[in-house]
């Protein structure tokens, strides 16, 4: 079930009291660790999952750079979120922005394999499902429907290769697209810094990124931004205490029509915040700090100090993780290997 939580002005009052961060000792890792392990699982930095179909997955990574998948041939899942840039498109994103061709900034698909809500107006509860609804959104790949994938592919030898390879007989099928597709998708993941410090490597993290992880619960920002991704969890309203200013998107109120659900997004999550810019929904941001200054204005109606806001930048970027270079090694799309 979806959940949009409001936060009161009074709880917000009682936990924004100032702590003199800046000046104050620094936490210890055993208190830090008891702090985020209730609802932080990290991930460890292991061989990969021995049991998956690294047939399918190979497939799958295959699919990935296939932009043969878009309706007019010329864009690719990766041109959109780039692998190499974190999943996301960065300055593309900007550009595109002030073309006037983008609506939403354009999410990472790194770590996404456990959610069960997905994209800015958390329009679909699986990954699965948010990769079959992009090869035919309009803003994505734009491809009429799932029948009109199958021809694409099954006219190259290439696929009909692959896809045997991979499923065996029965040939082509949108569904074997979007499982391969999803397979791969699943392998994305960024073990960080912060990941290895719950583990127990006492020298994970810095002073100042140790002090930022305790700020961040104390400013209340893990109300919403929880779980092992840190976000990713819930919906909420941009611009609680103040309105948001671009209020052109109203979020899930495009999925339900229900008034209280106007500018309710899915609260985004923070792994790898720090390289992924620009941010928000309306990708209106583009430097970190900024965004952490907007947020707390417009969500808390709290002014947070400089140092403040240095400390929980210094810990979010504990959260950008190491990206497994060799499993998003783009194939040889043209090659018949």
């Amino acid at each position: 079930m979806k959940t949009i939580i409001t936060l009161s002005l009074i709880s917000l009052a009682l936990t924004s009291i100032a702590w003199n961060a800046p000046n104050a000792t620094a936490p210890s890792v055993d208190e830090v660790r008891q702090l985020w392990s209730p609802f932080f699982k990290p991930i460890s930095k292991v061989a990969p999952n021995k049991k998956a179909d690294t047939k399918v997955i190979d497939l799958g990574r295959r699919l990935f750079f296939e932009r043969a998948l878009s309706a007019d041939k010329s864009v690719s899942c990766n041109d959109c979120h780039d692998l190499s840039n974190y999943g996301a498109n960065g300055a593309a994103a900007v550009k595109a922005r002030e073309a006037g061709t983008l609506r939403r900034d354009v999410p990472s698909v790194y770590n996404l394999a456990d959610f069960n809500m997905l994209g800015w107006a958390a329009s679909q509860t699986s990954l699965r499902d948010q990769t079959a609804a992009a090869l035919t959104s309009p803003v994505e790949c734009n491809m009429t429907n799932g029948d009109s994938v199958v021809p694409r592919l099954a006219d190259m030898p290439i696929y009909q290769k692959h896809f045997k390879t991979a499923f065996g007989e029965g040939g082509v099928t949108f569904d074997r697209v979007v499982d391969a597709l999803t397979a791969f998708q699943n392998g994305l993941v960024t073990p960080s810094p912060f990941d290895d410090f719950l583990l127990g490597n006492d020298k994970a993290l810095t002073v100042d990124q140790l002090k930022g992880a305790v700020l961040f619960d104390e400013k209340n920002c893990s109300s919403c931004h929880t779980g092992s991704s840190v976000g990713g969890q819930m919906i909420q309203k941009a611009g609680i205490i103040k309105p948001w200013p671009n209020q052109k998107d109203l979020g899930h109120f495009d999925i339900t029509g229900k008034a209280a659900h106007k500018m309710a997004f899915r609260v985004p999550p923070l792994r790898n915040v720090a390289v992924t810019a620009p941010y928000f929904h309306d990708h209106s941001v583009q430097s970190l700090r900024r965004a952490i200054w907007t947020i707390s204005i417009l969500e808390q109606g709290v002014k947070l100090d400089f140092d403040d806001i240095r400390l929980i930048e210094s810990f979010l970027e504990s959260l950008t993780g190491e990206l497994p270079t060799t499993y998003i090694k783009p194939p040889a799309i043209g090659s018949q290997h």
